[in-house]
């Protein structure tokens, strides 16, 4: 992508005209033909190198990962090695094992990372461009600002106060209205939560929909996570007006749990999918 980016013309012609054909630089073909090649010169009738055509502007892409629990997700629990964990410290071990993946994956591409976390305290967070893996570094393995954010900690007193909605931040719902095709936009929930959310399955047993849905109008991606390890990759499809939507998958991961107890390796099955299906995105946008 990035050598297609530099090296890329543009497909449309940059002038009203033809180029002036006796504008350029002698080419080295036909000084090597000798008279002949001076012959071609006095009679002005000698192929010209001009200047190299237009290439495609360089341009920055945005990558906006969302996320947000419900209920179900902080009351349920899943046992690694013995120990209970609630099902929204997973979900928020996958996001920052998800921000580490792209990051290091995209490193050298012109890629800004934004977080978006959702219900119930919503806020964002601004990342910048990708870089080294955090867990490959020796100190500090994550910003502490970073570890605050993906790893801030809910309540039920904070689910009760509120009804069951993916809340954005108002700054946010203003950037929505003005979305350009850059930003993609990736939302990642637990199975779990879908029904808190708005969300059925369909009759095939395998996708979902919903109608008047709690999912921020500007997600185009939803990545369902199942504690134990396996997970799906959909796409958002949007009928009347957005009012009523499609989950239709992408790519699916059967639950598997290793012998040590953590799932499937830390989704890392999952986590290529979600990667492969970023890397066609930005195929498109760049």
């Amino acid at each position: 992508m990035k050598s297609r980016r530099e090296y890329l013309t543009w497909p449309a012609t940059t002038a009203y005209e033809e180029q002036d054909p006796y504008y350029g630089q002698i080419c080295l073909a036909t000084l090597c033909a000798e008279e002949y090649g001076l012959f071609k010169i006095a009679n002005r009738s000698d192929p010209k190198i001009s200047n190299n055509p237009s290439f495609r502007p360089p341009h920055k892409a945005h990558i906006h990962i969302c996320w947000a629990h419900g209920y179900a997700g902080l009351d349920c629990e899943h046992s690694v090695k013995g120990i209970p964990v609630s099902h929204a410290s997973l979900l928020q071990s996958l996001v920052a094992l998800l921000l580490d993946d792209w990051r290091s994956a995209l490193e050298c591409l012109p890629v800004h990372f934004h977080l978006h976390r959702g219900w119930p305290n919503p806020n964002s967070l601004k990342i910048g461009k990708g870089g080294k893996r955090w867990k490959d570094q020796k100190v500090p393995p994550l910003p502490s600002l970073l570890v605050d954010f993906l790893f801030a900690r809910n309540n039920h007193v904070d689910f009760s106060a509120s009804s069951a909605t993916w809340k954005m931040p108002q700054e946010e719902k203003e950037k929505e209205k003005k979305k350009k095709p850059s930003h993609w936009w990736c939302g990642i929930a637990l199975k779990c939560d879908l029904e808190e959310f708005g969300l059925r399955t369909a009759l095939n047993g395998r996708d979902f929909y919903g109608i008047r849905s709690a999912l921020p109008e500007s997600i185009s991606h939803l990545i369902v996570v199942e504690p134990s390890g396996g997970g799906s990759v959909f796409e958002i499809l949007r009928y009347r007006e957005g009012e009523e939507l499609e989950l239709r998958r992408v790519h699916s991961i059967e639950s598997l749990v290793d012998p040590s107890g953590h799932p499937s390796i830390f989704f890392g099955d999952l986590r290529c999918h979600a990667l492969n299906v970023l890397i066609c995105v930005l195929e498109k946008m760049m």
